[in-house]
């Protein structure tokens, strides 16, 4: 029950928390038989707390042993099907205890659940896919030989942050079509070494479904060049949950034509981008201004203060909260990949407990009907809030629009770039 409740409030928050949700290949999961999800790994416990919550499974999840040494966490961790896994840097007495967890893992394979794995083994903050580890290859090929399950089906999961530690930006999830490992180990020879083959199936199958550059690639310059895209890969300006195969599509063949452009042409990109930069620090609101017309614009800004004076309840009862949250994530976490899910997770909370709160008052003042009521379109206020940033995003001030000698030269570098990217915005 817990893990239920659990899952629609992290849905709920994930709506807030992002802009806009990009799934893909959703129909592509098994609907009861043993799956094995594998993810790749830049935002700590993100990436499993967003599979989770967008696809309709119920989730057992490998992770780090230290953490159930909190007293506090560690029932938590078991409400939300949580299976320790010890690192090297454990110690070895630690890592004795693997055991028990592949022991565990195969029972719920076996039992015809489902289970998520990060093969990468360790959270890193980058745009390529790091050489995964054997061991979900072990879990596989194990689940099936020596526990007997007719079919086990791996799904390869792709996680994209267009801008991983900021708030209302926008995240693709990628499902990829699932591999079948009892008929995939029907193809292998008896003589093959089956870990480290099925190994590099998964390193192959991750990186279809994933959207990622060049290790030595810069990747604040693809962040750079994806916004300056965004109208033609990342299009519309709602905001939501979205079954959308095209937009995962463009942005693939974005990174696949970044990824293999001569050095020379990426030189020349960056220098584009760089110069747009610097006119120019929202590109956002750029695109805004010359790609939609005055009367739209009029309207976004009519909308925007409507939102706002909607806004103001939500920002009175859950401001200083979220001013916390920010403040904690900022002070306390050290490594840039907890950042985001640390603040998430302490902005669910606070909001939590300010929730009870505001209920406990509103229920002695005006009774429980009053009270829910006021709690739901509390909620709706929070909501209008996030809708307000994204708006006002589009109305930052813009160097060289309004200059009839700027823009036509900033419009022909906007043109330059998108014919060098043309082969993934067409």
């Amino acid at each position: 029950m817990f893990y239920y409740l659990l899952k629609i409030w992290a849905n709920l928050s994930f709506r807030l928390y992002f802009k806009r949700i990009f799934l893909s290949g959703v129909e592509h999961i098994p609907k009861d038989d043993a799956t094995l999800f594998i993810v790749n790994h830049p935002n700590s416990f993100m990436e499993a707390c967003l599979v989770a919550s967008f696809q309709h499974r119920a989730l057992h999840f490998l992770v780090r042993g230290d953490m159930f040494e909190k007293k506090w966490l560690k029932p938590i961790l078991r409400w939300t099907n949580q299976i320790p896994i010890f690192r090297f840097k454990d110690g070895f007495s630690k890592l004795k205890q693997n055991k028990s967890t592949f022991d565990e893992s195969f029972k719920v394979l076996k039992e015809g659940n489902a289970l998520l794995i990060f093969p990468e083994a360790s959270t890193q903050m980058v745009r390529f896919l790091r050489p995964l580890q054997k061991g979900a290859a072990r879990l596989a090929i194990g689940t099936v030989e020596e526990y007997r399950v007719e079919r086990l089906f791996v799904v390869p999961t792709g996680v994209y942050y267009q801008k991983p530690t900021k708030t209302r930006s926008d995240v693709i999830l990628k499902f990829g079509k699932p591999l079948e490992i009892n008929a995939w180990l029907t193809t292998v020879s008896p003589q093959a070494d089956k870990l480290t083959e099925l190994t590099e199936v998964f390193q192959n199958m991750l990186q279809e479904v994933m959207i990622s550059i060049r290790p030595d690639q810069d990747s604040n310059a693809f962040e750079d060049l994806v916004e300056t895209l965004e109208p033609m890969v990342m299009p519309g300006q709602n905001t939501g949950v979205f079954r959308d195969e095209q937009t995962f599509v463009r942005m693939h063949a974005l990174a696949d034509q970044y990824q293999h452009m001569h050095k020379d042409d990426l030189h020349d990109l960056n220098q584009e981008i760089r110069s747009i930069n610097r006119w120019t620090n929202a590109i956002p609101a750029m695109n805004f201004r010359l790609y939609f017309s005055k009367w739209i614009q009029m309207a976004y800004a009519k909308w925007m203060v409507i939102l706002f004076v909607v806004s103001l309840p939500a920002l009175l009862i859950y401001g200083i909260p979220l001013i916390l949250a920010k403040h904690f994530s900022k002070s306390k976490i050290k490594h840039i990949e907890f950042y985001a899910p640390v603040r998430l997770a302490v902005s669910m909370f606070l909001h939590l407990l300010f929730t009870i709160l505001v209920a406990s008052v509103g229920y002695h003042l005006l009774g429980l009907v009053w009270t829910v009521l006021f709690i739901l379109l509390l909620q709706g206020s929070l909501f209008a809030w996030g809708r307000f940033r994204d708006i006002a995003k589009l109305f930052k001030p813009v160097n060289g629009i309004g200059n009839s000698q700027q823009r036509p030269q900033l419009l022909l570098q906007l043109e330059s770039i998108k014919k060098r990217m043309k082969g993934a915005i067409l």
